[in-house]
């Protein structure tokens, strides 16, 4: 198994049931981000999030990781459910570009394989695109999600696990 390597000062580990706002309030902010940067308003995709993280962690073999800086904050979540598909993964725009994505990402590829998972799926923002397509993740489409008008357009990507190296 690859070593995953966590920037200085944070620490990756699985979240805890006194995370839940650390992690809702992340979200939010990315996702307001991340709409802006397409064009919608940030009323537009309130939190698609919210049903995942009302569940027990552990529900559904959903399993949610967190990156947490020196001072306790959480920068960074990553979730994979049961079936191999990554359930949003989320860093603090301040700490983007640091390797907190890339960390979370090489423990949810390794939760996966620990699983038996040949590929991992994302339904990804359009603004991450280049992130998951660095990481060796391949196009697969692109599609509308969301409840509400207008519908948020994603990228669909998928890693396959059985490669080596990957």
């Amino acid at each position: 198994m690859r070593e995953i390597i966590v920037p200085a000062g944070i620490r990756l580990r699985r979240a805890r049931d006194g995370d839940l706002a650390g992690v809702a309030a992340l979200s939010r902010r990315i996702l307001r981000s991340s709409n802006s940067l397409c064009g919608l308003s940030s009323g537009d995709n309130r939190a698609p999030l919210q049903g995942q993280l009302r569940r027990d962690p552990q529900e559904e073999g959903l399993a949610i990781f967190v990156a947490e800086n020196r001072e306790g904050r959480l920068v960074g979540k990553g979730a994979l459910d049961s079936e191999g598909w990554l359930k949003g993964l989320y860093v603090s725009p301040a700490a983007q570009g640091t390797g907190i994505g890339s960390a979370l990402l090489a423990r949810i590829r390794a939760l996966a394989k620990e699983r038996g998972r040949g590929k991992i799926r994302a339904n990804a923002s359009v603004t991450s695109a280049r992130f998951y397509a660095r990481m060796g993740y391949l196009r697969k489409g692109g599609r509308l999600v969301g409840r509400t008008r207008p519908k948020i357009p994603t990228v669909l990507f998928e890693k396959d696990l059985s490669a080596w190296g990957s």
